[in-house]
């Protein structure tokens, strides 16, 4: 009976302390995609999966990614009840409400055909030996199904005795026989036996069976076992190590081998029927069923410290609970009717956010007398064994705590002094900044701080009196300390540390970047193990003899540079709060507290330990964590690698922290590479025999390396080494074969070339020679003839007497044949080989424009004759462009009215233009009347492949625009 007050005092005890806490808990709901909130039965497979049964259909679960089967995979009906694994064949059985009881294998999903056409709703299933054993919605019957033989047998259990209340199960009745109640009954196996006990459905309105009993499947024969409890319901049996528990009407009994050796009583007030119980360590985890409204809660039981906790109650389950698991590495999970899954840690920690604290902006930390003192922006509170003893408001916005051991005071300190307050009977001051006093190692000098005008003010004491006095100028001090008689001094507005010796006050050193000490924002030092460990804004320092040895950045596993608090617990591992989280120090390695892991703070402010447990601060709250026992690294991660086809799948599994981890892995021997995609792709790799390795990590835990695994690659025989190489050597010689012809071709094309040309120059030669000659002829017999004329008409017209007829054709005689001479030298000039340079082409017509612009009122100019270099014109270009320019210098002269006239030659990489631009009163070119000149000219322009450009542009400009073979 002292047991019963025990439990009652318990349970009201911690219902009232950890009304106060938030136990750290995960919460997983369709939000968070699970396919369903109604939840059924969950199991961890071997390989460390979650599957849960819920009302659309079967989920697996990695602690990260949902995989729903349902109606497309399979499925007749998306409630599954119930599901459990086959180690034999590597398989699942899912039992379903309406649609019987299917396979899952290799992610493919089979319906089993179990003998039963109409009865389809399966209530829950296990494995006995190789038969299935089912229990259908009726309840008042099992079902075994032979796996190897396709038979299926329904078993009925019946009273033969009703008047007596007296239960004979040493036989099991056919259905056919009516002489006997049909009576209710639950079936557990534990180690291929079946156990036959009360059912907790339809207690009220049907016959339970009483006590417990094994069945002989073999033999049909019924044992009565736990004789202690014969007379008794036991609605679940289950077995740790040597024990079983059995669950009653708000009783666990405790068996070793046939021999009850304890009963836990629960509270009378409970009145649960207890209908599931998993076991782990010490620890009992129970559904307990309410007997008055039949709800269902998870309950938890401390065998040592005979503790019991509702815990539906403590993390605010209001849903039925439907089932509990243990997985492996000792997380609690609780499926629900209508709120999805909770998993609950192995010795979850705690966080007090918003329900806990007015103000959950916490700032910082104090401790006095076995008492945290927890500041946040306007209030402070006061904390003793995880509760909040007390709180008090504050008007000034204060974000540091310091608590004052000598006169038993807590000082929260801004930028200027304020009121004074308490909380419960300890004073509270607010004052401008931090209070240090201070005592040299051997006590001979107290070192003590004052506000002095503009700025701050270190004083030492000795035998009463000043000896030196530290003053800082429009900067207050931020900390202070002392360590082998040095002083360590951190500034607000001054980068670094200060040494200064503290017997004499002289400054020895100065540590920041102009000594090789790259600190800027110093936030705290800890003197710990012969070292100085340094926080600041850009990481964490070791020094050890005035020298960094070691530094540590985001780079190096801090969540962020930006430290704001370093704390060494009882067993000297360090804590460091940063702008991101909680990281932990130890053995050179830095590990990660995150949201996952219960730290819900997206900034951490300050770090305190007290009575065992270890006290975090941050922008959402306080992170409370049992520190009885040192930091343990530990992995929360399994990973599943699978190969398939040329890929490796690699699906790792975690619980608590899966966002933190990080996975490797090593071909060959190639360095280690990190795996971004759960898919690694290795088809590139060469034909043959290759190794790979794999490693992970979380961020609570070490590297852990897998074994080396060989994979063969195989590649088409045309994509193999040998084919490839017989390939290219092929390929070489046939490219060498066409190499050899196109040379040989190109021999023989370039000797026919050398003599085209040289035939071409032969050619051009006698062609020159040909054109010198006519141009000779021309000159000497018809040229010579032609001046004869024009000499001979002339002198005849100076003898004739004027206005006579035969004047007139003697001197219409005279122009005609000096036309004709002027024409014929024009002809003469262009068949000379010389006429084809440019040079020559635009002297010529600087020549015609000063003869002919000489007896006119118009100035005459040229641009750029200088021409770089000697450039031949395309056939027929000089012919073309002398009787261009000429007809147009003879249509200025005539028509422009013009005072100045400029010929303009110009070469753009290969184009030539050349140009004859008059300011006379141009033309508009659609209203002329006769417009053959310009006609001609731009035909002769096109003749050549060229253009000329005819515009007014402040007078008339004619523009020649051609191609050079350059």
């Amino acid at each position: 009976m002292s047991r019963f007050f025990i439990i009652c005092y318990t349970l009201v005890l911690n219902g009232v302390i950890l009304n106060a806490q938030s136990q750290f808990f995960k919460h997983f709901t369709t939000d968070n995609g699970l396919p369903h909130d109604i939840t059924y039965q969950i199991i961890q497979d071997q390989e460390g999966f979650i599957w849960i049964g819920t009302d659309n259909g079967l989920v697996k679960f990695d602690g990260n990614h949902f995989k729903s089967y349902n109606y497309k995979e399979g499925l007749d009906s998306s409630f599954v009840i119930d599901i459990i694994e086959n180690y034999s064949n590597q398989s699942f059985y899912i039992a379903t409400w309406g649609a019987g009881v299917y396979q899952l294998k290799n992610d493919s999903i089979y319906h089993i055909s179990v003998g039963q056409k109409k009865l389809t709703k399966i209530d829950n299933i296990h494995l006995l030996s190789n038969n299935l054993l089912y229990a259908n919605v009726n309840r008042y019957n099992f079902s075994i199904y032979d796996l190897n033989k396709n038979q299926n047998q329904n078993y009925y259990l019946k009273n033969k005795n009703k008047e007596r209340q007296q239960l004979h199960l040493d036989t099991i009745f056919s259905r056919n026989d009516s002489t006997n109640t049909q009576m209710l009954s639950n079936e557990s196996i534990i180690n291929d036996t079946l156990f036959i006990h009360s059912n907790f459905k339809g207690d009220r309105i049907t016959d339970n069976v009483k006590g417990v009993y094994t069945l002989d499947i073999k033999t049909l024969k019924v044992t009565s076992i736990f004789h202690e409890v014969k007379n008794k319901k036991i609605y679940t049996i289950t077995k740790a190590d040597s024990m079983f528990f059995l669950g009653g009407l708000n009783t666990i009994y405790k068996y070793k081998d046939d021999r009850m050796i304890d009963s836990i009583v629960l509270p009378t007030n409970m009145q649960r029927t207890i209908i599931d119980i998993q076991v782990k360590d010490s620890t009992l985890y129970c559904i307990g069923k309410s007997i008055t409204d039949a709800s269902r809660v998870t309950l938890k039981y401390d065998l040592e410290s005979e503790k019991l906790i509702d815990l539906s109650k403590e993390i605010g389950i209001k849903s039925m609970v439907s089932d509990n698991l243990i997985d492996k590495n000792g997380n609690l999970w609780i499926t629900t009717y209508g709120e999805g899954v909770y998993m609950l840690p192995k010795d979850p920690p705690f966080f007090l956010g918003s329900n806990t604290f007015i103000n959950h902006d916490l700032k910082d930390i104090g401790k006095l007398d076995s008492t945290l003192y927890v500041l946040s922006t306007n209030r402070l509170y006061k904390i003793k064994d995880k509760q909040i003893l007390s709180s008090i408001s504050i008007t000034e916005h204060r974000e540091k705590i310091q608590a004052n051991k000598n006169n038993h005071s807590i000082n929260i300190f801004g930028s200027y002094e304020g009121k004074k307050y308490k909380i419960q009977e300890t004073p509270v001051n607010v004052v401008a900044n931090k209070q240090f006093e201070l005592l040299t190692e051997d006590g001979s000098i107290l070192i003590s701080n004052k506000n002095v005008k503009h700025g701050g003010e270190l004083n030492a004491y000795k035998d009463g009196g000043k000896i030196y006095s530290i003053s800082f100028k429009r900067d207050l001090l931020k900390e202070v300390y002392i360590h082998k008689g040095k002083l360590y001094i951190i500034r607000d507005n001054q980068p670094g540390i200060r040494i200064y010796d503290a017997y004499t006050g002289t400054l020895i050193e100065t540590w920041d970047k102009t000594t090789g000490f790259p600190l800027q924002k110093v936030t705290k030092v800890l003197f710990h193990n012969h070292k100085i460990w340094i926080a600041s804004n850009r990481g964490l320092f070791i020094v050890e003899e005035n020298k960094i040895r070691k530094n540590f950045s985001e780079q190096k596993g801090l969540l962020s540079n930006h430290i704001n608090d370093i704390y060494f617990d009882q067993h000297n591992i360090l804590w460091i709060a940063t702008q991101r989280g909680v990281n932990i120090y130890k053995n050179d390695i830095m590990y990660t507290l995150d949201k996952d892991s219960g730290q819900k703070s997206s900034f951490v402010t300050s770090i305190m330990e007290l009575d065992d447990h270890i006290y975090i601060s941050g922008n959402k709250g306080m992170f409370i964590k049992h520190n009885l026992y040192p930091f343990k690294v530990k992995s929360n991660t399994d990973i599943i690698i699978k190969k398939k086809e040329a890929n490796f799948i690699v699906n790792p599994i975690n619980y608590l922290n899966p966002n933190s981890i990080k996975i490797q892995y090593k071909i060959n021997k190639d360095s280690w590479r990190h795996l971004n995609a759960d898919t690694l792709f290795v088809q590139y790799l060469s034909h043959g025999i290759h190794k790979i390795q794999f490693k992970y990590k979380d961020g609570l835990s070490d590297w852990k390396i897998n074994s080396p695994q060989s994979f063969t690659i195989y590649h088409p025989w045309y994509e193999r080494p040998w084919f490839v190489t017989f390939l290219v050597i092929i390929t070489s010689a046939l490219l060498l074969v066409i190499i050899s012809l196109k040379l040989e071709q190109s021999k023989a094309k370039n000797s026919f070339l050398k003599a085209t040309l040289h035939e071409r120059e032969l050619l051009k030669k006698e062609l020159t020679n040909v054109h010198k000659n006519i141009a000779q002829d021309f000159h000497d017999e018809l040229g010579n003839k032609i001046a004869s004329i024009s000499v001979l008409s002339n002198l005849m017209s100076k003898k004739m007497k004027e206005n006579t007829k035969e004047f007139k054709q003697i001197k219409k005689i005279n122009r005609d044949s000096n036309s004709l001479y002027s024409g014929m030298r024009d002809f003469i000039w262009s068949l000379d080989q010389n006429s084809n340079e440019l040079d020559h082409v635009f002297c010529y017509l600087k020549d015609f424009g000063e003869d002919l612009f000489s007896n006119s009122d118009i100035t005459f100019y040229v641009e750029n004759l200088d021409i770089p270099r000697q450039i031949s014109l395309p056939y027929y270009w000089s012919k073309q462009l002398i009787f261009i320019f000429k007809e147009a210098m003879t249509n200025c002269i005539k028509h422009s009215k013009a005072t100045e006239v400029v010929l303009h030659l110009n070469i753009q990489d290969d184009r030539l233009i050349i140009s004859l631009h008059d300011n006379g009163i141009g033309c508009i070119i659609e209203s002329l009347k006769r417009k053959n000149g310009l006609v001609n000219m731009t035909e002769r322009a096109k003749k050549i492949n060229s253009v000329l450009d005819i515009k007014n542009e402040n007078g008339l400009k004619i523009s020649f625009t051609g191609k050079l073979n350059l």
